[in-house]
């Protein structure tokens, strides 16, 4: 598997955890540390994943990662603003950007798994 199929893979799994993760740190405050630090280390490797994808021929997968970089900045400022003021609109607003994030890593992992596959298959 190739340096950026990996990072596609940490990056889905990644928000997979900070899911569920979201949700204990509304009640318990102590892994609020652990959360902020996999949100940074997402934003770092999606923003690596556009690097990448800025290569591809896929208009789509390119529109999808600039998209997901967007979503995850917004991500990151809408946790701020709810680490300052804890308002049920920003949560609310924080959990559907969660899984709207987690419906587009999906599909850009699908696009990019199945692009590669292709070239695999081609090329054999």
């Amino acid at each position: 598997m190739k340096l950026v199929g990996i990072i596609g893979t940490l990056i889905f799994l990644g928000i997979i955890i900070q899911i569920p993760l979201g949700y204990i740190v509304t009640t318990n405050r102590n892994y609020l540390p652990i959360h902020i630090g996999i949100g940074i280390l997402g934003l770092i490797l999606i923003g690596y994943e556009l690097f990448y994808a800025l290569k591809s021929n896929k208009q789509s997968v390119k529109i999808l990662n600039s998209l997901a970089l967007l979503l995850v900045l917004i991500q990151i400022g809408i946790g701020s603003n709810i680490i300052e003021n804890n308002s049920e609109t920003l949560s609310i607003a924080h959990q559907a950007n969660a899984y709207i994030l987690l419906i587009i890593i999906g599909v850009i992992g699908y696009l990019t798994f199945s692009t590669a596959r292709k070239e695999k298959t081609i090329s054999s």
